[in-house]
């Protein structure tokens, strides 16, 4: 596998070469993308931290942490590089989100899930609590 950096971006401006692209990929490939604009993405980013997974200069994938109430966080916007499925980059920027929870005293975290992307979930060890919505205990 090749290297990978991890950033965590705390604001979207600090670091438009890569919260850019990653909004981009959100917009092209998100659950959302309907209802969503490169503006909604970007502004949702500043109230949330974002990992962004990066080789070789190229955003790869992507995923971001809401705060909820005290010990609660969702899982949002998980997305990789759809030419690039299967190489662990969605495993990698979650596992990063975790992290960043868990440093944040996150205890519980939540997400909404496409069909498609169930088994995906279920093999990172989220349990399954019926349409779509998934739970792990960190």
């Amino acid at each position: 596998m090749p290297e990978i950096d991890i950033v965590e971006l705390r604001s979207p401006e600090a670091r438009l070469d890569l919260a850019l692209p990653a909004a981009e990929l959100i917009l092209e490939i998100g659950m959302y993308r309907q209802t969503q604009t490169l503006g909604s993405i970007m502004r949702a980013m500043k109230d949330r931290t974002t990992m962004i997974a990066v080789e070789d200069d190229e955003v790869v994938g992507t995923a971001g942490l809401s705060l909820g109430q005290p010990g609660f966080g969702t899982l949002e916007d998980v997305i990789s590089d759809p030419d690039r499925r299967g190489d662990g980059f969605g495993r990698i920027v979650v596992e990063a989100v975790e992290a960043a929870a868990v440093r944040k005293q996150v205890v519980e975290l939540n997400l909404s899930s496409s069909l498609i992307a169930m088994p995906f979930y279920e093999h990172l060890g989220y349990e399954d609590l019926g349409g779509g919505v998934y739970r792990k205990h960190l």
